[in-house]
């Protein structure tokens, strides 16, 4: 992996161009890997990519303004989800979908959840993609995927709204370092941690 400053610089290119990276946490949290995009720059390809090689559940960083603003409350929780995961209700795009569940069908609801303009009305609930609501002082409060991938994207100038992916192995065993590393010159993609993008953010 490359030197703290590099590795997220050059994550931060990647994300501005489109291109996926491989976010990890450490190894006293999960231990495992994301793959991210800026949802303003979500494309079928990309999409349909990180859908096949990745294979977890796709989700939707983003501030917890932007869902009060479009109506979309937190999932009811029992408290027992130990890195206390902060999903809110699941969306689909209201029009100009099937099932939802397609590349298409979730790239419209993405569109639609960041754009400025969209309104409660524009999405059906429960759906296909999961929003979740980052910490408002980002990593500041929580060092999870959610809040690395907003700050990545606002690293990269970009709407505080993004797209992850758990990365599995072929057998549907989560992916470890070694495992993503793999996966990281397979695929021709950077890794970089959550540690490297606070440090770089609050201590460089």
């Amino acid at each position: 992996m490359n030197s703290l400053p590099c590795a997220v610089q050059q994550a931060i290119h990647d994300v501005q161009q489109g291109k996926p990276v491989i976010i990890i946490d450490n190894h006293d949290r999960e231990n495992e890997g994301d793959l991210m995009i800026a949802a303003e720059k979500a494309s079928p390809e990309t999409l349909a990519f990180m859908a096949r090689y990745a294979r977890g559940l796709m989700c939707l960083p983003c501030t917890g303004d932007r869902l009060e603003r479009l109506g979309i409350s937190m999932m009811q929780s029992n408290n027992l989800d130990k890195f206390a995961t902060p999903f809110a209700n699941s969306i689909d795009a209201a029009k100009g979908v099937s099932s939802g569940v397609s590349i298409h069908d979730r790239l419209v609801a993405i569109n639609k959840f960041v754009s400025e303009s969209s309104v409660p009305e524009d999405f059906a609930q429960p759906g296909h993609l999961f929003p979740l609501k980052a910490r408002p002082k980002l990593l500041q409060e929580r060092q999870g995927h959610t809040e690395s991938s907003v700050e990545l994207c606002l690293l990269a100038s970009l709407k505080p709204v993004a797209i992850i992916i758990e990365i599995m192995n072929d057998n549907g065993t989560m992916a470890k370092l070694p495992e993503l590393k793999d996966f990281a010159i397979l695929h021709n993609l950077n890794i970089v941690s959550i540690s490297d993008i606070y440090k770089y953010k609050y201590e460089s």
